[in-house]
């Protein structure tokens, strides 16, 4: 029996192991903007920075609101691993105290190590089977998990995913917050934001995306123009290639359902990978989608990504994963083999 284990056995958190977890969450657009202190040995405190939170996929705190689910399915997952449970208490500024009891029955997790070894994957796919992620239906209506083999794709879903693609570049403020949570060649995994080299992109493309970074508004401006704008298009293609796709549904957009959302999605996300998957969250193409239903678009918005987002989008991927009539689009994954 390995030492993590023995430790589930005692009475006493092993802290490390928790702040382990929470290191390996998703925050939603690379802001990582919450922070957390231990107040005691069994209880948490967990803070959302607001000045790490300004994102241009994070209008109205949705990603905030996915993302602390997601903490806090990997603080379950981590505490349940050393035979613990849980208790939230969530307030609406999004400040969450979370407190650990030994569990009468110990079932250690058999996700925590997955947790750890999770990972956001950007590359190319090879060709591979659909994951099956049948026994992850849920049996209540509050979130339900569909998968859409790449073979079977639509014109209509691939359409709506390079248009979905271009929103970054056309959107110069998107631009802008995008440049922001980049670091450009920086090898240091601890700082906050997203590496440079973790884009799948190669090394001239970075090049050229850091030299755009200082005047992202002309970057803006060139891909309006067909023939310079072709390298992004191919890109977005590329991405499609071999890929399968999960999307992730709720019933309702309340901050109860977005955090249900994002344990989901942690629990979806790590069993994609225990399969053998690699995950890339697509949140362009759909969190915007959130957006438009909340009536929360930027104010600067272009009417053709109006459009998209509030009306052909929603239609595309009910038509491709056969949604009912109550289940919203809220996170869509690129799901494939490396």
């Amino acid at each position: 029996m390995n030492s993590e284990l023995m430790s589930s056995l005692k009475n006493t958190l092993n802290i490390e192991l928790i702040n382990a977890a929470l290191a390996k969450t998703p925050t939603g657009g690379n802001a990582q903007q919450f922070i957390w202190k231990w107040v005691s040995q069994n209880t948490l405190h967990v803070h959302h920075e607001s000045a790490l939170d300004a994102h241009y996929l994070n209008r109205n705190l949705h990603t905030s609101w996915i993302a602390l689910g997601c903490l806090i399915e990997s603080v379950s997952i981590a505490a349940a691993w050393q035979g613990f449970t849980i208790q939230t208490t969530v307030q609406k500024d999004l400040r969450t105290v979370i407190t650990f009891t030994p569990a009468s029955t110990p079932v250690p997790s058999a996700q925590f190590m997955s947790l750890i070894k999770r990972s956001t994957f950007r590359g190319r796919f090879e060709k591979s089977e659909a994951p099956n992620l049948h026994e992850l239906q849920r049996q209540n209506s509050d979130v339900q998990v569909h998968v859409s083999d790449n073979l079977s794709l639509s014109d209509k879903m691939i359409q709506f995913i390079k248009s979905a693609d271009m929103y970054l570049w056309l959107q110069s403020k998107a631009t802008v917050s995008f440049f922001r949570e980049i670091r450009f060649f920086d090898p240091d995994t601890t700082k906050r934001g997203i590496r440079s080299a973790n884009l799948g992109v190669g090394v001239a493309d970075q090049i050229m995306l850091y030299l755009f970074s200082f005047v992202p508004k002309l970057l803006s401006l060139i891909v309006r123009i067909p023939l310079l704008n072709f390298s992004f298009k191919q890109a977005s293609i590329r991405n499609l290639k071999n890929a399968h796709f999960v999307l992730i549904t709720s019933s309702e957009d309340d901050v109860r359902h977005l955090i249900e959302v994002g344990r989901k999605s942690m629990q979806v996300w790590l069993q994609l990978e225990d399969q053998g998957y690699s995950v890339q969250p697509y949140s362009t193409a759909s969190i915007t989608l959130l957006d438009a239903r909340a009536g929360h678009m930027p104010p600067d918005i272009l009417e053709q990504f109006r459009t998209l987002f509030s009306v052909t989008g929603p239609e595309v991927l009910a038509e491709q994963f056969h949604l009912k009539a109550n289940e919203k689009p809220v996170w869509l994954f690129r799901v494939g083999k490396k």
